[in-house]
C-alpha cells in the first residue's frame, strides 16, 4: 500500500490529470481489498445452419356474430270508458 501511496502523491503533484493512471491505482486498491476471483470462460455459441423460414402462422377465426335479439314492442290497449 506504501507504493499506492507514493503514486497518489506523484499524480498530486502533476499538473493534468491522467485518468488512465488514477485508473490503475484505483484498480490496484480495489485489487487489494478483494482480490479478483478466476472466472470460468463462457461456452461457445453454436450456430444453427439456416434453414427453411417457418410457415407463417394462420390467421385466428373470427368470432361468430351473436345472434340478434327480437324486442317485441307492447303496446298497452286503451281502455274504453
Amino acid at each position: 500500500m506504501d507504493s499506492v501511496r507514493e503514486q497518489i502523491q506523484n499524480q498530486l503533484a502533476r499538473s493534468k490529470v491522467h485518468s488512465d493512471e488514477l485508473y490503475s491505482i484505483i484498480k490496484q486498491i480495489a485489487d487489494h481489498i478483494d482480490p479478483p476471483k478466476a472466472v470460468a470462460p463462457a461456452p461457445a455459441r453454436t450456430v444453427k445452419p439456416v434453414t427453411e423460414p417457418a410457415p407463417a402462422p394462420a390467421p385466428a377465426p373470427a368470432p361468430a356474430p351473436e345472434p340478434k335479439k327480437t324486442v317485441k314492442r307492447v303496446v298497452k290497449k286503451k281502455v274504453a270508458e
